[in-house]
């Protein structure tokens, strides 16, 4: 499988003649890839910071449900607040994932596209590589029948 990227790669550079349509197409590809992988950081990025603001809900939810058993006088609103965060902090977690889940997954496809164009014009930037190469082997035949003197045989490519 490498070696079937390193001739596509080396192809691609290889070629005489590009078709502009292609390379557009490949400028695109990657751009868009870069694109949705630095989107995909900046959402990592955002989705640990609120994990972790969630995750302080729970602790500051502890410090108050232990707070309200020291406080007599405030207990019961101190452990009401304490529930409260718990409950946020649950509930937080839970959407954060079902968001993640939904944002990632068309993210995922979108990557899928951009590696999908890339293959596709690696492919044919191989075919098209295979093309002139052969191409030359027949005019350095053409060439070789010339200087043999033979008449030349009608080519219909």
């Amino acid at each position: 499988k490498n070696e079937g990227v390193l001739r596509g790669v080396a192809a691609s550079y290889q070629l005489k003649h590009c078709d502009p349509r292609f390379s557009e197409l490949r400028t695109y590809a990657d751009e868009l890839e870069s694109r949705i992988n630095a989107v995909l950081k900046v959402t990592q990025n955002v989705a640990a910071k609120q994990r972790l603001t969630y995750n302080s809900y729970k602790d500051l939810a502890k410090t108050f449900s232990d707070w309200s058993t020291i406080e007599k006088s405030l207990g019961i609103p101190l452990q009401k607040i304490g529930h409260h965060l718990d409950n946020l902090e649950g509930a937080g977690n839970v959407l954060l994932l079902e968001e993640d889940v939904k944002f990632c997954e068309n993210m995922r496809e979108y990557a899928n596209y951009a590696y999908s164009l890339k293959d596709f014009i690696r492919k044919y930037e191989l075919l098209q590589y295979k093309i002139e190469v052969l191409e030359s082997t027949i005019e350095a035949k053409k060439a070789g029948l010339f200087l043999l003197g033979k008449p030349e045989v009608s080519s219909a490519v």
